[in-house]
């Protein structure tokens, strides 16, 4: 059986792991966090209309329902010529590589004097600090 490797566990991440498990594909989805973050609904979070765990579904949930391999750890490494992730903890073969890994691994000059809701996950509780005080 052809195994995939996903790097990210976000939506995109989340449903090509789904999409490809449908497909009977083995699948390893890795993320450096152990929830998706639902960035939709995030906005509620500055304001307390919901709260950071209210926007999160744990990733162990939905790879348990839909017959992926969850491994939490950060990407180090990519080797496209021996087709093998290296990640803190453990080296991860693969057939096939899908990158989800988003727009917040990737650093914009000035972003780091700004808060959004669209960053980092954690950045919409500092929101929240911030126009609490």
């Amino acid at each position: 059986m052809k195994k995939f490797v996903v790097l990210g566990g976000g939506f995109a991440g989340v449903e090509a792991a789904i999409q490809l498990r449908k497909q009977k594909y083995e699948v390893t989805l890795v993320s450096d966090r152990s929830y998706l973050f639902v960035y939709p609904i995030s906005i509620w979070i500055p304001t307390q209309g919901i709260s950071f765990d209210d926007s999160k579904i744990e990733l162990a949930t939905l790879a348990k329902k839909h017959g992926f391999s969850l491994v939490q750890d950060a990407v180090q490494r990519i080797d496209t010529i021996g087709k093998k992730v290296v990640l803190g903890t453990q080296v991860l073969q693969y057939d096939y590589l899908f990158l989800a890994l988003g727009m917040h691994k990737v650093r914009l000059s000035g972003d780091e004097n700004t808060l959004s809701i669209c960053g980092k996950p954690t950045d919409s509780v500092t929101i929240a600090h911030k126009l609490d005080a």
